[in-house]
């Protein structure tokens, strides 16, 4: 038995050498052809995608707060009092504030989009999903939490840090 397996093996190992040492793989002309990261290629990314990487400081300071029963106002940012501040910084892939007790609380960005002037940014923490959308041009700013009963929509401002 372990003679015929052997013997399969061999034969195919024979048969199948030829054939590999026969194929080759070009590329087609048309074919796109992988890019290097800037850094490997000593070329500066350009300015444009670095815009779009910088991190933002935005202040909330007006959220409604809506459940099956309807929407009210909100002096407060879930637990945090108005006007709230957040960090929301793409390259890191962190959105990040402070809870109620005043110690820092970070959430992953789990997707993110840029277009020419606006940031979309979405993630989840425990049961609640966010998302974020910064208009870089005017800095206005908004952001909608869901949890499985309530829903928070806040209003205000985004600044890239360095301003």
């Amino acid at each position: 038995m372990i003679r015929v397996i052997l013997a399969a093996g061999l034969l195919s190992a024979a048969f199948l050498a030829p054939a590999l040492a026969q194929t080759t793989t070009t590329a087609t002309p048309s074919a796109p052809q992988p890019t290097q990261p800037a850094a490997a290629t000593g070329q500066e990314p350009p300015q444009e995608m670095m815009d779009a990487l910088k991190a933002l400081h935005c202040t909330v300071d007006k959220v409604t707060v809506c459940s099956k029963d309807g929407c009210q106002d909100s002096q407060s940012f879930g637990e945090i009092p108005l006007p709230a501040k957040m960090l929301a910084d793409p390259e890191r892939r962190i959105l990040a504030g402070v809870n109620k007790d005043g110690l820092p609380h970070i959430t992953p960005i789990q997707l993110y989009s840029q277009t020419d002037h606006d940031l979309a940014a979405q993630g989840t923490d425990g049961a609640v999903t966010w998302m974020l959308l910064a208009d870089r041009q005017d800095d206005t700013m908004t952001f909608s939490a869901a949890s499985d009963h309530t829903v928070l929509n806040g209003f205000g401002t985004c600044k890239d840090v360095d301003e």
